[in-house]
């Protein structure tokens, strides 16, 4: 395992903000956890502390819609 991999598996700060930092992103905000900037979609490491939950609006699309008929075989003749 590389050692950002490693460091960023046992880091306690915002995953955004280490990855901004990793990949020279200098942009304004860039090092700023989550919550701080805030962000819209906060990361895991910062959503912890908040007691905050993120809900998604439920899919347009019917649940459960039919799937696609899969192939038996493929015809490789020309």
């Amino acid at each position: 395992m590389n050692k950002e991999k490693a460091v960023m598996l046992t880091t306690k700060g915002c995953f955004i903000a280490y990855f901004n930092r990793i990949y020279g992103n200098n942009s304004p905000g860039s090092t700023l956890d989550c919550i701080a900037l805030p962000r819209r979609l906060p990361c895991s490491n910062c959503l912890r502390p908040t007691s905050k939950t993120i809900e998604f609006q439920p899919s347009p699309l019917p649940a459960g819609p039919e799937r696609l008929p899969g192939r038996t075989h493929l015809n490789l003749e020309k």
